[in-house]
């Protein structure tokens, strides 16, 4: 048998005689009249039924009075008795909003009598004479129909009130509409939801409902379920779908301009007869769960771009050996496409597949593994030395599922013997100890550079979680992070490139002006003053870490709130450029430090490089004990263009000449 959300109940009596055993009491009868012999007689035969029990009084005065003390479920009266009539005990009843059946028993005929009688809210009219037994039996007929009713009438109000208690309290937003489209229930969550009460939108049509959540009057799941459409469903997503009932959501605008989620549930409305009266459609706001879904998408999205974006090849291999993903890093290292190495042995990559096999297995043993020394197979079918990176991944249950590995490019050790070499051939181990310094340089430049990579990828985030007042010092931090990448992917290209950090002077030429303007990009929030230039000098990438940093002094020196003014002007054959900051000046042991005064390395590291493109590096206008009155540095770099000529480097005499003091 179909449910619909009632109890059945299959029985061969009627529902009158269920009812009155469900009741668990006899019914309760109130007899009034002024004659005591047929009181009697009457509380004899309706006695004898076995459900009923009978309560007699003389006067509808004192019927009152035991209404008011004891519980009945009928009243039996004559029409005729003194000080108050039948009819008038009925008025006064009625008035108090006493619903309880009321029999008129009585011998008179008259038909005004009769018809005043059930105006004033009678149930039945029974006249006395006659053929006893029949007269007691059609009144015991009428007390059963009348008292059954009336218990019928008070349990489907029950009924009735306790759906609409259950209805109000729903935790969803819940509203009906009729067939015709008029609201006709709005609970109190939908009140709270909507800001909207019942009695404001009950009665009325033309699409309400939807108005606090989509900021217009338009069909929804309520209508589409009385009135299928199938342009209703295209503003959502169908979730399930069945004969009389629909769930789907959808995304709205809420009165105060936020956008919100919703999951809504629309089913058909039935009468105890099975017809269709309207619909009904809850309402469930999903917000934070969508947004928190959306997260983990972009969040998973990401974390595919930073892997896809890792500058060494990373390859995931499953628990039987073979490749499962990779990276493009892996693509461009073994010259083969993704399809064509997913599903491929991870050892068969490598010159020594036994040895990737074993190293491989004993990552999946000790749960992590550093440093192995492997080479794959190169694209043009030689070898290039790898350092393997492995740590094994574990499923929800705990169990190893496979491992991640990280194929680090190894730089090979450089071929060339130290000059300081005693043997000049490499006798005494001075090859080997630089080989093994090579090794453990591109290491420390691998970590390093994996640490400010990751780094950048958790600020990315605390980007979108924290506070305006907090992006501020994020973005900072941001930029220093970003900053000490570029060092390491310099330091790892001049040792690529075999080469030590020293620069020719005559190595590229450099647009001044853009590389300005880029470092100023580092330093947001900071009051810098430039004009812009159009020279070119003769330097090469490093010449940015110069300028950031003589800002960086300026900023770590003079705070947030210093001004900074960047100038440049040509001299002959040479460009001086000067910061001017507001800071409290240089004191002389920044400038000179001492050896064991690691403070001022910076403008040491900056004397270098500017001397290695042939330049000078000095200070004017500095206090000698950083006394507020700011900081002038000043350096000069040759034209590009002008190799050769003569150098005038045009620097007072009267400055303190860094190259000169520090040594």
């Amino acid at each position: 048998m179909k449910s619909s959300g009632c109890v059945t109940i299959h029985s061969h009596e009627s529902y009158e005689e269920r009812l009155v055993q469900n009741n668990g009491r006899k019914m309760h009868l109130l007899h009034v009249d002024d004659e005591p012999l047929f009181l009697e007689l009457t509380e004899i035969y309706l006695n004898r039924s076995g459900d009923m029990m009978v309560t007699s009084c003389s006067s509808a005065a004192e019927a009152l009075r035991l209404v008011e003390t004891e519980d009945f479920d009928g009243i039996i009266s004559d029409y005729q008795m003194p000080g108050m009539n039948g009819i008038e005990f009925l008025f006064e009843l009625r008035s108090s909003s006493n619903n309880l059946p009321f029999i008129i028993f009585t011998g008179r005929g008259r038909q005004e009598v009769v018809i005043e009688a059930l105006n004033n809210g009678a149930d039945f009219y029974i006249q006395k004479g006659g053929d006893i037994s029949s007269q007691f039996a059609e009144l015991e007929n009428a007390i059963r129909q009348a008292v059954l009713k009336y218990r019928s009438d008070i349990h489907l109000r029950q009924s009735r009130q306790l759906i609409c208690d259950i209805f109000h309290h729903l935790p969803d937003a819940t509203y009906a509409i009729d067939c015709m489209g008029r609201v006709i229930a709005w609970n109190r969550m939908m009140e709270r939801m909507a800001g909207i009460t019942a009695g404001q939108v009950i009665g009325r049509s033309g699409h309400p409902y939807a108005i606090p959540f989509f900021r217009e009057s338009r069909k929804t799941l309520v209508d589409y379920i009385l009135h299928p459409d199938e342009e209703i469903l295209r503003t959502y997503s169908l979730l399930r779908k069945e004969h009389g009932m629909i769930i789907a959501e959808t995304e709205g605008i809420l009165p105060n301009g936020k956008p919100i989620f919703l999951r809504a549930k629309a089913s058909l409305l039935y009468d105890e007869k099975g017809t269709v009266i309207g619909s009904i459609e809850s309402v469930r706001d999903i917000t934070k769960s969508k947004m928190a879904e959306m997260e983990l998408i972009s969040a998973g999205e990401y974390r595919r771009t930073l892997i896809e974006a890792h500058i060494d090849p990373l390859v995931t291999i499953g628990s039987d050996g073979g490749i499962q993903d990779l990276n493009a890093a892996t693509e461009a290292l073994t010259g083969m496409t993704r399809d064509a190495l997913i599903g491929r042995s991870f050892s068969s990559l490598f010159t020594d597949p036994e040895s990737a096999e074993l190293i491989y297995q004993k990552t999946i043993r000790s749960g992590a593994e550093r440093k192995h020394s492997l080479f794959i197979r190169s694209p043009d079918g030689g070898a290039l030395p790898v350092i393997f990176y492995g740590t094994v991944y574990r499923g929800p249950d705990g169990d190893v599922r496979g491992v991640f590995a990280e194929l680090h490019e190894s730089i090979p050790a450089l071929d060339a013997i130290p000059a300081s070499c005693p043997c000049s051939e490499g006798r005494c181990g001075c090859a080997e100890a630089e080989r093994e310094y090579t090794l453990h340089f591109d290491i420390i430049l691998h970590d390093l550079g994996n640490a400010v990579h990751t780094a950048r990828g958790y600020m990315d985030l605390l980007d979108v979680r924290l506070e305006e007042d907090l992006r501020t010092v994020s973005g900072k931090m941001k930029q220093a992070v970003v900053k000490a990448g570029e060092i390491i992917r310099m330091v790892g290209d001049a040792r690529r490139n075999g080469s030590q950090i020293t620069i020719d002077r005559h190595q590229a030429v450099i647009p001044l002006d853009e590389v300005i303007r880029n470092e100023i990009s580092h330093f947001p929030g900071i009051r810098i003053e430039y004009g812009g230039c159009d020279e070119e000098v003769l330097a090469d990438d490093l010449l940015g870490e110069v300028i950031w940093n003589l800002l960086h002094n300026s900023v770590k020196f003079g705070g947030d709130d210093v001004a900074i003014s960047i100038r440049v002007e040509g001299r002959e054959d040479r460009i001086i450029l000067t910061v001017t900051d507001t800071g409290p000046g240089i004191p002389v042991d920044v400038i000179i430090p001492p050896p064991q005064n690691l403070s001022g390395r910076g403008l040491c590291i900056v004397r270098d490089l500017v001397a290695a493109y042939g330049g000078e590096l000095w200070v004017e206008s500095n206090s000698s004990d950083g006394d507020g009155r700011g900081a002038s540095i000043s350096l000069s770099l040759q034209k590009a263009g002008l190799a050769g000529s003569s150098v005038s480097t045009g620097v007072p005499s009267s400055s303190h000449r860094l190259q000169e003091s520090i040594q």
